[in-house]
């Protein structure tokens, strides 16, 4: 029975191992690493060709105005020293958005429910529309701030979305006057 054994011969020319040291079976043969190595690059060129990369995709600035078309007050619950708001409300945009949301809101008002005072929000919804030229839905994840004023702002991140929004991803901050309106920015991209 043929037995062969594999023994590794570097050459120390400066402490580290020689990729051209060569690798002797028990049959005789010499394989220098010189050809192991075109072997390998050869196996990772294919596959590289053969499965997709990923590669960074250079964000889009998205920017617009956005108005509030209408909200419905379903509950107010005053809670010692707060009160907790909750509302659905639609919000219809221009600019790199063209479509509209309509979205549960809850407000934790921070002071009683008849007095002017500072709030914080959440909501989670579904837009539906367009981004640019592509049409679809998606949805997001919308928090902020209020001020005793009623000056808001607040974060919307788009979790995943259909149709022509499949693969559009990002942020946007909106600004503006509670329950009235006002404009949007931030950065979009579509994965490949």
């Amino acid at each position: 029975m043929l037995q062969a054994q594999a023994v590794f011969y570097p050459r120390a020319d400066i402490g580290d191992v020689d990729f051209d040291a060569a690798i002797y079976s028990s049959f005789g043969r010499q394989v220098s690493m010189g050809k192991t190595r075109a072997i390998y690059l050869l196996f990772t060129s294919l596959l590289l060709l053969l499965f997709p990369t990923a590669y960074a995709v250079e964000p889009t600035p998205a920017s617009g105005t956005f108005q509030v078309v209408g909200a419905t007050v379903t509950s107010v619950q005053p809670v010692d020293n707060i009160c907790i708001i909750e509302l659905d409300a639609t919000f219809a945009f221009l600019g790199t958005l063209g479509g509209s949301f309509t979205a549960s809101f809850k407000i934790i008002h921070r002071g009683s429910c008849a007095q002017p005072a500072p709030e914080i929000f959440e909501a989670q919804g579904t837009y539906t529309g367009s981004v640019t030229a592509a049409s679809g839905t998606f949805d997001f994840n919308f928090e902020g701030s209020i001020d005793a004023q009623g000056n808001a702002e607040g974060k919307l991140v788009i979790l995943r979305g259909t149709g022509g929004l499949a693969n559009l991803h990002g942020m946007l901050t909106l600004t503006g006057q509670a329950g009235v309106g006002g404009t949007y920015s931030g950065q979009i991209h579509f994965d490949p």
